[in-house]
């Protein structure tokens, strides 16, 4: 699992993971989907997912998926294509 150190640049963030750098953890899908419940609740976040788990109470924000299926995170979150971000950066 990813997480953003505390005092990290969101640059430097990316890069670790655009980098495929090994995640900070690893946890079997079941604890990586409520861990990262737990650090989106009630925050606005966004969540890059591949596996539709988190269901983070509170959360806002945008999630994506890259094999887009059912998702299990509520309405709060606008749900966003690879199209979607690449036209972000335009």
């Amino acid at each position: 699992m990813y997480r953003a150190r505390p005092a990290g640049e969101p640059a430097a963030f990316a890069a670790r993971i655009s980098r495929r750098e090994e995640p900070g953890e690893r946890l079997s899908r079941s604890d990586a989907d409520a861990a990262a419940a737990e650090s989106a609740a009630g925050r606005r976040v966004f969540l890059a997912m591949t596996h539709a788990g988190a269901a983070p109470a509170g959360a806002s924000g945008a999630s994506y998926r890259p094999c887009p299926g059912p998702a299990e995170v509520s309405d709060s979150f606008a749900r966003v294509s690879a199209g979607d971000l690449v036209a972000e950066l335009g």
